[in-house]
């Protein structure tokens, strides 16, 4: 399996790419006011609304930081109903990807209950890597509230997959830089 790798504080982190749609740099969004902290807020893909949450402040309770190797990893969430969405996530040090084999993934021996997202792990030279099901990382409440319009993005298709960034590998689209201070 392809798993596209990224870092929150010093931990890394991984996610399934079946279900990823696009990789982008961050954007400006629209601010949600009185949402959770962890909602970043959404921006338009391909002309429709997509909520956009920030792992940082989901995992850490602290906003992500602003480095040229933030990105939006665009999924395809599906809930509990089999309604499927597109579902921006904010991740730090998204540093690209790696393959491992079902049989790699072990359980991490403790379980959290407030962080049921958290499945198995593995490694490399560079030590653990945690694996996280996007599915499961937000409570069913924060879900509706999310996706309560029909006007958000819904998912793509697997027909439409196809002109998108992930196939056989993810493309993670380079940083474009503003710098007004100039």
């Amino acid at each position: 399996m392809l798993l596209v790798t990224f870092t929150i504080g010093e931990e890394r982190y991984a996610m399934r790419t079946d279900a990823v749609v696009e990789i982008t740099p961050v954007v400006r969004m629209k601010q949600l006011p009185l949402s959770d902290a962890y909602v970043a807020g959404i921006f338009s893909y391909r002309g429709t609304p997509v909520p956009v949450i920030d792992l940082c402040q989901l995992f850490e309770q602290r906003p992500s930081l602003t480095r040229m190797s933030t990105r939006i990893i665009l999924v395809r969430h599906t809930a509990a109903s089999a309604t499927s969405h597109v579902l921006g996530l904010i991740a730090e040090q998204v540093n690209g990807t790696i393959h491992r084999r079902e049989d790699e993934l072990v359980p991490s021996g403790v379980t959290v209950a407030a962080a049921p997202f958290l499945e198995g792990i593995c490694s490399d030279a560079d030590g653990l890597i945690q694996l996280v099901d996007h599915n499961r990382m937000l409570p069913d409440s924060v879900l509706a509230r999310l996706f309560q319009s029909d006007q958000l993005a819904p998912a793509p298709t697997s027909a439409s997959t196809s002109r998108c960034a992930i196939d056989a590998h993810v493309s993670i689209a380079p940083a474009v830089v503003n710098d007004e201070h100039s």
